[in-house]
C-alpha cells in the first residue's frame, strides 16, 4: 500500500486511474488522470508516438493541438 501511494505522491498523480507515459530511459512523459474511453485516449497515444508532445510547450498550444486533432478511432 505504501509503495503504490509513494510512487503516486512522487508522480503528483491527483486522480485514479491514472495513464503514465515515460521515455525509454523513464523520464515522465505526460499522466493522464482519470478513466478515458478509447476515443479520448488516441490523442494522446498519437501526441507521444509521433512526438508531438515535444512542441506543446503551453496552454496555448495544447489547446491548438486538440482543437486541430482529427480521431481516426
Amino acid at each position: 500500500v505504501y509503495t503504490n501511494n509513494f510512487f503516486a505522491d512522487a508522480l503528483k498523480l491527483r486522480g485514479y486511474p491514472s495513464l503514465i507515459f515515460f521515455k525509454d530511459n523513464g523520464d515522465l512523459i505526460q499522466a493522464v488522470p482519470g478513466y478515458k474511453t478509447p476515443q479520448q485516449l488516441e490523442i494522446y497515444l498519437k501526441m507521444i508516438a509521433n512526438d508531438d508532445y515535444l512542441k506543446l510547450t503551453t496552454d496555448k498550444a495544447w489547446q491548438e493541438y486538440q482543437d486541430n486533432f482529427k480521431s481516426t478511432f
